[in-house]
């Protein structure tokens, strides 16, 4: 008689994967054999992969205690962190003055991400994009920053209600999303506590607050540390129940109000003018991507400045460009006192040690490179960010990554660490789907063991108006090429690209970091051109399903680490071999959940499920049904 560990984990599983096989394919024209390898191909591709089995630092009576959540966002925030400044040569814009030794500190205890990237140059796009996990074509919320849930509907789960639906105490603090209009129907499925961050109004772009108006009036980031310091406290008192706690912090966005202490660590006459402050040779006109941004000149100060601005002297006035520059350092500072005052807090309350910490940006900004002011470009100082990850007893301290990572990656790498149920890779078409990702779990990078597979390329989109034409810019970024295409918007992933673009542009990182040369025309590079855009039709999907040598990105995972969302695959079961049709071998694996949710991932809602079902045939969906309430419950799913 079989073990019960194999009839449970291998027998009932597999059974249900039979029938849903008997529903999908058409047995007069494939093997059994063939029906196997096409659904277990599938499932490997569409679930995400969780390799690394995270264990939290405390137990509480005898049952590990799920760790707490610390995701700290900082608005408009580049590289400009000392632990950055080793990349300069790639980024030349950053600051090597800039002091920030708390940031320097975390980046110390954790693993730091030299490549990461958000999915759109703009907060409210960014934002929503990682709140959902889905990429903003998907999620369309551009420049109209509408709720998310009018768009998207009433069953989306966003990260922090999928923390709360799993046990966790939810908090959002200051700018969480950032929407202008609309109905606010989140904050009663996402959170316990909201407490946001609104508009500020000022005349002009920047100004050093007094400690007298401090101790008067709080700058709202000073509020939302105390929040958070509150919190802390509050379960460190009583920690039966974890959290899931997102700070979001409104400084470096402007109006750059900055208390005043922090210009003196930045005297003004060290204080340097963009090195760049041109537009990149080659760049016509009717590139809609080439724009200023009006949020910067809405301001008394650079609207004066602004006089000098100008299609061929791309340069503000030297007073204004220095000024602004030198309060954005000082509001990084600012900031950078206040996660060490978190962070000392977190110590103090013996929380530190079961406590995920994440910090990270949701976009960068121009402060004048390539003749540009303010955020929403396709131009990588808008678009690269910092990011810092601390998992106890997982991450090495002083630990770096030159892999490509992006912001979508967020929910799923949080879910992991956290080792909640893994979130499910997207369908093609997810409108109405209420959990799914289009980001990877990067958690494999953190083991200290490159892993053999990974991305080898991001991507991040942009939309403007330009000559009362709406465009979206989509841009694919490889180790040595930027490639971006300038298409009419559509609502939506782009169903038909047009065969000439309104505009492109392509910079080649090895030799131009700071992006001043653009190729789109140079013939020389027609190749290059012509295999970036392909990748960049081709889409983010694409590199999932098959990496370098055709081997899929899920499925490298499993081989390299034995693990497919949270289950053992190399577990004490038959040693028969399975063949994928890429060729890789497996042991047989105990599909587990992966059956479970092969039937959301694959199958589609429970709407689909049915139309995909003999609608006439009921015994076969009385069938599936008992034996997925019978592996549900004998799971305990």
């Amino acid at each position: 008689m079989l073990p019960r560990t194999i009839i449970v984990y291998v027998g009932l599983p597999l059974t249900l994967l039979w029938i849903l096989l008997a529903n999908i394919h058409d047995a007069s024209t494939e093997t059994p054999c063939q029906y196997t390898r096409a659904i277990m191909t599938e499932l490997l591709r569409t679930l995400p992969a969780k390799p690394i089995p995270v264990r939290p630092s405390h137990v509480m009576d005898g049952k590990p205690k799920k760790m707490n959540v610390l995701f700290m966002m900082m608005d408009g925030f580049r590289t400009e962190i000392g632990a950055y400044m080793h990349l300069i040569q790639e980024q030349p814009w950053l600051n090597l003055k800039v002091k920030t030794p708390n940031l320097d500190k975390l980046a110390k205890e954790g693993m730091l991400f030299e490549r990461a990237f958000a999915n759109f140059g703009r907060c409210s796009a960014s934002r929503s994009s990682m709140f959902v996990g889905r990429r903003p074509d998907s999620v369309n919320i551009y420049d109209g920053i509408p709720w998310i849930r009018d768009v998207l509907g009433e069953n989306v789960i966003t990260l922090p209600q999928y923390f709360r639906g799993n046990g966790y105490r939810s908090y959002g603090f200051g700018k969480t999303y950032c929407p202008t209009r609309g109905s606010d129907r989140d904050k009663l499925k996402s959170w316990d506590v909201l407490w946001t961050i609104g508009p500020e109004k000022h005349l002009t772009s920047w100004r050093a607050y007094t400690k007298e108006e401090r101790e008067e009036e709080p700058l709202k980031d000073d509020i939302l540390l105390e929040k958070v310091g509150e919190i802390i406290g509050n379960h460190s008192q009583n920690n039966s129940t974890p959290f899931f706690l997102f700070a979001g912090f409104k400084k470096p966005h402007l109006p750059l109000i900055v208390p005043e202490e922090y210009f003196d660590l930045y005297p003004i006459k060290e204080m340097k003018r963009a090195p760049n402050e041109h537009r990149p040779n080659n760049t016509l006109d009717m590139n809609p991507g080439y724009h200023h941004n009006e949020e910067f000149f809405m301001y008394e100060d650079m609207k004066k400045a602004k006089d000098f601005y100008g299609k061929d002297s791309m340069a503000v006035e030297e007073n204004a460009a220095v000024a602004v520059r030198r309060a954005y350092y000082a509001c990084v500072s600012y900031i950078d006192h206040l996660i060490g005052e978190i962070m000392k807090k977190l110590e103090d309350s013996r929380l530190k040690n079961n406590t995920i910490v994440l910090f990270a940006a949701d976009h960068g900004v121009h402060l004048g490179e390539n003749g540009m002011w303010g955020k929403d470009t396709s131009f990588e100082v808008s678009t690269r960010v910092p990011m810092l990850l601390k998992i106890p007893g997982v991450t090495k301290p002083n630990s770096r990554t030159r892999h490509f990572v992006e912001i979508v990656d967020i929910f799923p790498t949080l879910v992991d660490a956290a080792q909640l149920p893994p979130v499910p890779l997207c369908p093609e078409e997810s409108r109405g789907w209420g959990l799914c990702t289009e980001g990877v779990s990067f958690l494999p990078l953190l083991t200290g063991k490159e892993p053999k597979h990974w991305k080898n390329r991001v991507f991040w989109q942009g939309r403007w108006f330009h000559d009362q034409t709406r465009y979206r810019a989509h841009t694919v970024r490889t180790d040595e090429y930027r490639y971006t295409e300038y298409v009419p918007h559509t609502n939506g992933a782009v169903r038909e690209w047009p065969k000439i673009p309104k505009a492109t542009e392509l910079y080649h990182k090895a030799t131009d970091p700071g992006e001043n040369n653009n190729l789109w025309n140079n013939a020389s590079y027609a190749d290059v051109i012509k295999d970036l855009s392909q990748k960049l039709h081709a889409g983010w999907r694409k590199q999932l399903n098959t990496t370098n040598d055709g081997v899929t990105l899920i499925e490298s995972m499993i081989v390299e680490t034995g693990s497919l969302g949270g289950m053992d695959v190399h577990h004490d079961l038959p040693s028969d071999n399975f063949e994928l049709e890429s060729g890789i071998k497996v042991q047989s694996i105990s599909l587990g959940r992966a059956v479970y949710q092969t039937m959301s991932s694959v199958l589609g809602p429970k709407k689909n499920f049915r139309n995909k079902c003999h609608e006439s045939d009921q015994a076969i969906k009385t069938q599936i049904a008992v034996a997925s309430n019978a592996y549900v419950k004998t799971m305990q799913i």
